[in-house]
């Protein structure tokens, strides 16, 4: 399965790209664009099942962006995260249909069971 990740944190992509090694998934990572309409064209360009917001990358835009997502790939898998620790930020977007809400730094180990968890309901679906 495809892992796409909107940011240019090199911890966080380090993170992403070595949780898909290890489990032999495909990660994509994407910090060129700077307007919410490339990235919507790039989720649907790779098709992505998970996808990994960095609301540091794409600020103020993310709000924006989760909503225009979840409307052109309704069962995108959307993983937002932050170092914004505002509860006004977690009350604005956590309604808006993300899977997992994080600010950093994460944890190697929560977020690996997060996506391994994530990826085997994506299998049971399709049985």
């Amino acid at each position: 399965m495809k892992i796409l990740t909107l940011s240019t944190d090199n911890e966080l992509n380090h993170l992403v790209n070595g949780f898909a090694e290890e489990y032999e998934h495909q990660s994509i990572t994407y910090g060129e664009g700077k307007r919410p309409i490339d990235y919507v064209d790039f989720v649907c360009e790779k098709n992505p099942s998970v996808m990994i917001i960095d609301d540091d990358y794409v600020k103020p835009d993310g709000a924006v962006l989760i909503t225009t997502l979840k409307k052109v790939k309704k069962n995108i898998e959307i993983i937002f995260i932050t170092s914004d620790s505002s509860i006004e930020l977690g009350k604005k977007i956590s309604p808006l249909g993300i899977t997992y809400y994080a600010i950093k730094p994460v944890d190697k180990h929560e977020f690996y069971d997060l996506l391994n968890s994530i990826f085997e309901n994506k299998l049971k679906s399709t049985y």
